[in-house]
């Protein structure tokens, strides 16, 4: 059985037969209600001896209960489609922690084909992908799906510019997210998938236009660059504790030390993109920059690198904007804003293991 967060298709239904073989065995049976159009229940007994109310071992948190609910009230299949395995690994467990199991897709392409060998009621799409990106393969599901059959897209967003905006509601797509997702935030868009209707263009860019993380691109790069980057970037801290602390929260005692494996995946995977980038300017290739900064800029805002987050975004916007003159200098900030996460995220590593 593939466990992985790279899985991308249901399984065959083995478990089923193993679930009702358990059920058995400890007494009880297994047995299914399915209504056309709704879905499937599944429901099983068993017996158990009784345990005294001080031999319960309660959940230290109380969100533990809360996401388990959410699962149960509304049972949802879902595909997220993210390229960044970093990011990957971040939103199965969070979803795990609301109960749901999601199938995974690297990109668009992906998507589409996993959508064509099964029904999924919500599709988590990021934006910038490699191959189909979020945008053309939302495109693809509208063109290809009736309203009432296609899934509902709920668009992850790195900090989304308002150029963004209008680009979701073009796509089709009915709701957002903003990177690094938070738990609450993923929580309250999958209540809104059924019963609700399709978000209205007004509604969607009221709530996109009030996001504070959503920003003007022009505003990035309105006064000389110098000065920008000195106000800007002391504005951010090297790591933002408020997300590392959300990534910590996520951990159960008796699983890997999540924290942990995004911490190490990103020290492995960080100066590969750099490097992209550093060629990617030798080349003056603007649209490789700027796929390459975005990569970058949402797998740090991930881990809580809040500063070189935004100075990957500042870039991305001159690429976008094909204005590639102050590119090396924004370069040699990102080398050394680099480092200062580099270290920061090692102490953090230490702290953990100690």
């Amino acid at each position: 059985m593939d466990a992985s967060t790279t899985r991308c298709y249901g399984g065959t239904g083995l478990g089923l037969v193993i679930s009702q073989r358990l059920s058995h065995m400890m007494g009880g049976q297994m047995w299914v209600e399915s209504q056309v159009g709704f879905g499937s229940t599944f429901y099983f007994t068993l017996t158990a001896p009784s345990v005294s109310d001080s031999m319960i071992d309660l959940p230290p948190a109380n969100a533990i209960l809360f996401d388990a609910q959410l699962a149960q009230r509304l049972p949802l299949r879902i595909l997220l489609v993210e390229d960044i395995v970093v990011n990957q690994k971040v939103a199965v467990k969070m979803l795990e922690q609301l109960g749901y199991r999601a199938d995974v897709a690297n990109d668009g392409e992906e998507a589409l084909n996993a959508l064509q060998r099964q029904t999924y009621d919500v599709v988590l799409m990021d934006v910038q992908m490699p191959r189909m990106d979020g945008f053309e393969a939302s495109r693809r599901i509208c063109q290809s799906w009736a309203d009432t059959a296609r899934p509902w897209i709920i668009a992850m967003t790195a900090h989304a510019r308002l150029e963004d905006r209008e680009m979701c509601l073009k796509a089709g797509m009915n709701d957002y997210v903003s990177k690094p997702i938070r738990l609450e935030a993923l929580a309250k868009a999958l209540t809104q998938v059924k019963g609700q209707q399709q978000l209205s263009e007004l509604e969607l860019e009221t709530q996109l236009s009030t996001n504070p993380n959503v920003v003007n691109s022009e505003a990035l790069i309105s006064e000389p660059l110098s000065t920008t980057q000195e106000q800007t970037i002391s504005a951010f801290p090297t790591l933002d504790l408020e997300v590392l602390d959300g990534l910590r929260s996520l951990m159960m005692d008796d699983e890997d030390d999540l924290l942990t494996q995004v911490i190490e995946s990103y020290l492995e995977d960080a100066p590969k993109r750099l490097q992209a980038i550093h060629q990617a300017i030798g080349q003056n290739d603007a649209n490789t920059i700027r796929k390459s900064a975005h990569a970058l800029r949402s797998l740090s805002a991930t881990v809580g690198a809040a500063a070189f987050a935004h100075q990957c975004e500042i870039l991305e916007t001159l690429a976008q904007q094909e204005k590639l003159q102050n590119t090396g200098v924004i370069y040699i900030q990102l080398e050394k804003e680099s480092t200062r996460v580099a270290i920061a995220l090692q102490n953090e590593l230490e702290k953990i293991s100690s």
